[in-house]
């Protein structure tokens, strides 16, 4: 949990209606260029999807932001 306020503090500060895939895809670059790994920028993305599903469960986002947001892996070659 600690791990994903620190990466999604970004998001604090907004409405839960105002946040966007742009701002979750904000959130997964900077994971990467923070030199994290693709696994922890994916757990993020894992762990904030079922908070945006609760949120349109309880009529406040008409979608979820991190829907469709494909989990990446790096390629080594």
């Amino acid at each position: 949990m600690k791990n994903i306020l620190k990466h999604a503090a970004s998001l604090c500060n907004k409405k839960t209606s105002e946040i966007s895939r742009e701002d979750i895809q904000k959130i997964f670059d900077e994971i990467i260029k923070e030199k994290k790994n693709y696994v922890t920028a994916n757990s993020i993305l894992k762990h904030l999807s079922p908070i945006f599903n609760k949120a349109i469960d309880w009529r406040l986002l008409d979608k979820n932001p991190v829907y469709n947001k494909k989990a990446q892996a790096r390629i080594k070659i």
